[in-house]
């Protein structure tokens, strides 16, 4: 497995930041200052709040979403990369219900005009050349309901090494292949009653769901032994059922230290990346 690095997500200064850092997004992309790497803030409950409209319920000419792409390279907390220097091709949802695209071309932000406003909406993004740069095409929740005054939301979007999900598979007990029929899921639990800017994560949260295995993060890797979430509140869900965009609804339980309940959207050959708050 890769070493871990630790650089990561910065949104809209783009290419250059000095750290390379996600910083606090202008706007509330997420849960007003939660940290938006791997995707926007989710609250447990019957639809990880899917389909939540802003102050017009999403029925407007819609919003400019616009951000830059990062490449994890961070491989235990899943938060840490510098923007991905390849071309990524964008697809959300429309204000009008249908797709919106745009492309990430590896400096200047990225543009998709007319998204919905909505807590979340699901960003699909597909690196062109993903076997040549090893990554995988990853799925994120961003919330656009509370835009500026611009009617525009910022947020930072994040791929995943495929070598990474390999590499952390074929340590598992039971090694494991990665599907491409199927697809992978990165949780990150962090503490909903956290008054921090960017919540800490949760340790001793069990996950249930229909994947074919679940790995927690410990001891600096993963494990398919553990039973419940390591201080890195991280959690591997493998080969989980998929469908093509704009995916298939997958319900994750929680249990242990805290309950709960979300469904996460699953593309076929994707990774959904999302933190969730319980």
């Amino acid at each position: 497995m890769r070493l871990k690095c630790a650089v990561l997500v910065a949104a809209l200064a783009f290419a250059c930041h000095s750290s390379s850092e996600r910083p606090a997004p202008p706007t509330c992309v997420g849960d007003c200052g939660l940290d938006p790497g791997l995707g926007a803030g989710m609250s447990p409950g019957g639809g990880g709040a899917e389909g939540e409209g802003g102050s017009d319920g999403g029925t407007s000419k819609g919003i400019l979403l616009t951000g830059s792409v990062l490449v994890l390279n961070d491989d235990v907390n899943f938060e840490k990369g510098p923007p991905y220097p390849g071309v990524t091709d964008l697809k959300t949802e429309a204000a009008d219900g249908r797709t919106v695209t745009a492309e990430w071309q590896g400096s200047d932000p990225f543009a998709l005009v007319g998204v919905r406003q909505a807590a979340p909406v699901w960003v699909l993004a597909t690196p062109q050349n993903l076997v040549a740069d090893d990554v995988l095409a990853v799925l994120e929740p961003v919330r656009t309901d509370m835009p500026d005054a611009q009617g525009t939301v910022t947020a930072s979007l994040a791929l995943v090494h495929a070598t990474t999900l390999d590499g952390m598979f074929d340590l598992a007990t039971v090694p494991l292949t990665r599907d491409s029929t199927k697809a992978q899921v990165i949780l990150r639990l962090v503490d909903k009653t956290s008054t921090a800017a960017d919540p800490p994560p949760l340790a001793g949260i069990g996950v249930s769901t229909t994947a074919e295995a679940t790995l927690y993060g410990a001891s600096g890797g993963f494990s398919s032994v553990a039973t419940a979430t390591d201080p890195t509140g991280v959690a591997v869900l493998a080969n989980v059922g998929a469908a093509a965009y704009p995916g298939a609804l997958v319900r994750v339980e929680f249990n242990g230290a805290r309950t709960g309940g979300a469904d996460v959207r699953a593309v076929t050959g994707a990774v959904t990346l999302t933190t969730i708050r319980l």
